[in-house]
């Protein structure tokens, strides 16, 4: 007995020999539960070959013969059987986290597999898609995604991973491409009331804006980041 899933595949090979002298064997199948889709193929060298697709197939458990036979009513019979697992859809095993490139050019990898699972233990295909193609690329090797930086910026990027079945799940993650040269932005700039404030790397920073004749007009100590910038307001 056989097991396979809706993206695998397998194959049966058949040698007939006949012992009586001046016999005309003929080979057939005996399709049984198995309806159309399964087909026999005579090879060149007078063998037989039987090959089952899984995604032919629903669930279940299924029989079929391959019958050699003379003109005389002699038989042989092999039986086959085999049975369709249902196939388990890719998963997330976490969402893709949000990324930081300082600089254009630039570049950071991705291990998927960190990420994206499959209970079947099938290998995954992996597409990708780049809301504004002039912030960044993204090349896919295996499981290992590549992020390269283009432009300044921030865009959406989504990765899409899918099973031999075509079931997929897809994750999608914001990224960032800052100024390498300046270790925060300050945006927009003039302001004319909120004042965001963002840093390359998440962290504890204190905040001062000091007018032209030296008086704080604006302290405050807070945590910031490329993705939660602080939002001073200097409207007063």
């Amino acid at each position: 007995k056989t097991e396979l899933k809706s993206s695998e595949t397998t194959s049966y090979l058949f040698v007939t020999k006949e012992y009586d002298d001046f016999h005309t064997v003929t080979c057939w199948l005996d399709e049984g539960n198995t309806g159309e889709n399964l087909a026999i193929e005579t090879l060149l060298d007078g063998s037989h070959l039987i090959k089952i697709d899984g995604s032919k197939f629903s669930e279940g458990d299924y029989r079929c013969w391959f019958v050699a036979s003379d003109q005389y009513g002699g038989e042989a019979r092999y039986e086959i059987v085999f049975t369709l697992n249902v196939n388990t859809p890719p998963a997330l095993s976490r969402t893709l986290e949000d990324v930081i490139i300082n600089g254009v050019g630039n570049q950071v990898s991705i291990d998927l597999s960190n990420y994206f699972t499959d209970q079947d233990g099938e290998i995954l295909q992996y597409t990708t898609s780049v809301a504004d193609a002039s912030i960044a690329g993204v090349s896919v090797n295996s499981s290992n995604a590549t992020l390269t930086s283009k432009g300044l910026g921030m865009t959406k990027i989504e990765i899409t991973a899918k099973d031999g079945s075509g079931e997929n799940v897809s994750s999608e993650f914001n990224l960032l491409v800052r100024d390498d040269s300046k270790p925060y932005d300050l945006y927009p700039n003039p302001v004319l009331d909120v004042l965001n404030i963002r840093a390359g790397t998440e962290g504890e920073a204190k905040i001062e804006v000091i007018s032209h004749n030296g008086e704080t007009v604006y302290s405050e100590n807070a945590l910031i980041g490329g993705f939660d910038p602080l939002k001073a307001d200097l409207s007063t």
